[in-house]
């Protein structure tokens, strides 16, 4: 089964954060502070709560990246496919997450597919460069 988990762009601070928190009743998302320093318990000593309006939410995969890195939406990837290597970017759609970009096959591939838990996992070699907001 996959781990759910969210990290979120802030938009005003143009800063990435780790969510630890979906606050549905009050819309908003609290966040470690990038600044935390952690004690030896590795909790963090404070946090940022942003309303919702206010952060752009990416969903992690499931999967890691050659170096072991979480792949979340928004990620951007460079990866083998066919033996031809390209650069796309990780969106989730119709219970899916794929890889895109306009010179694959249908323009894009899948990579996961979160509504299958059997067979689900179509993950290509490749290794995170950047993500669409940094």
């Amino acid at each position: 089964m996959r781990e759910i988990k969210f990290r979120a762009w802030i938009k005003n601070n143009e800063e990435m954060c780790e969510v630890i928190a979906l606050q549905s009743k009050c819309l908003s998302v609290r966040c470690i502070d990038s600044s935390t320093i952690y004690m030896d318990s590795k909790q963090p000593m404070t946090q940022k709560i942003f309303s919702l309006d206010k952060v752009e939410l990416m969903q992690y995969t499931g999967l890691k990246d050659n170096t072991e890195k979480d792949i979340y939406e928004g990620d951007i990837i460079s990866f083998l496919y066919n033996d031809i290597q390209y650069t796309g970017k990780i969106e989730f759609e119709a219970g899916m997450f794929i890889l895109c970009n306009e010179y694959l096959p249908n323009s894009y591939i899948p990579i996961f597919d979160v509504t299958n838990s059997y067979d689900s996992e179509f993950w290509v070699e490749g290794e995170i460069i950047g993500n669409i907001y940094e």
